[in-house]
């Protein structure tokens, strides 16, 4: 089923006739409905699509939903089969707080993609507590979110966590704090994979952590730390 570049008229109607029509479904397991123009009331539909206990895949990608539709996929996707969700440039703010804390619970969700949606500090430190306590996920796709300080409560997450092994976290604006936090979470993490820190304006400060941490990981391989400051001191 793939309805990207769709244009509907009736955009509120038209998502709670498809959610009701796919929560009563058994068979679909993969569900596109990137780049539509379902924006905020629409938004509020969309989580009855979790109800769907054959669905695998779901992507919502650049639909604007904002954040009233992440409170509601938070409820429903603690206890959802879901296995991909794709919800990225969807305006979430602080209702993918909501996502993100469900985790905790959620068994089955291996790939979140929450790129570009104006996630905070505040959510960072809720990501962190997230990534405690989940073992399922495997790839975390965090990218374009002014997270900040919020690294540090994600690197002390990850230090802990046993799932995850494919983590983007580029352009992020973690800064020296909480990208030094991060990278320190090697010391203890023996499942990541693959790591994104590119444009976080890193400084030289961060590589002490990184290679105390690298020293001590077996697992890496393969990093990004592009475009960062790594050859100046902190504050230059």
């Amino acid at each position: 089923m793939n309805l990207e570049k769709m244009r509907l008229a009736e955009v509120v109607q038209a998502a709670k006739m498809i959610s009701s029509s796919v929560a009563n479904n058994s068979t679909l397991t993969d569900i596109n409905l990137s780049s539509n123009e379902f924006k905020t009331l629409a938004g509020k539909a969309l989580p009855a699509l979790l109800d769907c206990t054959s669905l695998h895949k779901l992507d919502l990608s650049s639909d604007e939903l904002g954040a009233d539709c992440g409170v509601g996929f938070g409820q429903k996707l603690a206890t959802s089969r879901l296995g991909v969700l794709m919800i990225d440039y969807c305006k979430l703010g602080k209702g993918a707080a909501h996502i993100i804390a469900a985790l905790a619970d959620n068994v089955h969700l291996a790939e979140l993609n929450l790129s570009d949606n104006e996630i905070d500090a505040s959510v960072g430190e809720i990501m962190g507590d997230a990534l405690t306590s989940n073992a399922t996920l495997t790839k975390l796709d965090a990218s374009y979110n002014p997270l900040r300080a919020g690294g540090v409560g994600i690197g002390a997450g990850l230090s802990k966590n046993s799932g995850i092994t494919d983590l983007n976290l580029s352009d992020c604006k973690l800064g020296p704090e909480g990208g030094a936090a991060v990278l320190q979470a090697f010391a203890t993490n023996k499942s990541l994979v693959k790591l994104d820190l590119s444009e976080n304006k890193l400084d030289e400060s961060c590589m002490d952590a990184f290679g105390t941490a690298l020293a001590k990981n077996s697992a890496l391989q393969t990093i990004n730390l592009s475009e960062n400051k790594l050859g100046a001191r902190s504050g230059e």
